[in-house]
């Protein structure tokens, strides 16, 4: 009996490990892990986030004007900058941040910089920066929320898509 209870426990370790290391990492609910990274002026931009998946939703219609969203799902959208950044106009020094998404309303989105968020609300408890994004319709539907960095010289691109919708700001090297 005392075997069979150690063969368990260590079949039970391995399948562990074998979970927390998969470069493909599932969270919570079985939304995958996105990571997405580019180089800016010698620097590294990187953002980590929950890929939710529509599952026959329109979920950006469901978010009330004012309010904010985090970004992905599972677990706070983390920025991870080691150069200074430039988003809407203010500077956003080398750190690590949450990024949020806020509906202004009519169609607007803004994404905003914030140094820690309170839990469940996603409230930013101190915006570091928020810049307009440019929404335009997509033909094709994505299902799962994706977005994209790229970069050229000092200047850097963040995209959302998700549904069909398509979300663009810029940023720069400070």
């Amino acid at each position: 009996m005392q075997v069979v209870k150690g063969l368990l426990l260590v079949a039970a370790m391995v399948v562990a490990v074998v979970l927390v290391s998969s470069p493909s990492a599932v969270l919570g609910h079985g939304n995958e892990k996105g990571t997405v990274t580019t180089g800016i002026q010698g620097g590294t931009v990187a953002i980590e986030y929950g890929r939710p998946s529509l599952n026959g939703r329109d979920m950006l219609s469901q978010i009330a004007p004012g309010s904010y969203w985090r970004l992905g799902a599972d677990i706070p959208t983390t920025l991870t900058t080691d150069v200074g950044l430039t988003v809407g106009g203010q500077t956003v020094a080398p750190g690590k941040y949450t990024l949020l998404l806020k509906f202004v309303g009519d169609g607007k989105w803004s994404l905003v910089v914030a140094d820690g968020v309170t839990p469940r609300s996603w409230q930013p408890q101190k915006v570091v920066a928020e810049a307009s994004m440019a929404a335009s319709p997509l033909d094709a539907s994505v299902e799962e929320l994706t977005i994209k960095l790229s970069s050229q010289d000092n200047r850097g691109t963040l995209t959302v898509e998700w549904g069909k919708t398509q979300m663009v700001t810029e940023f720069t090297a400070a």
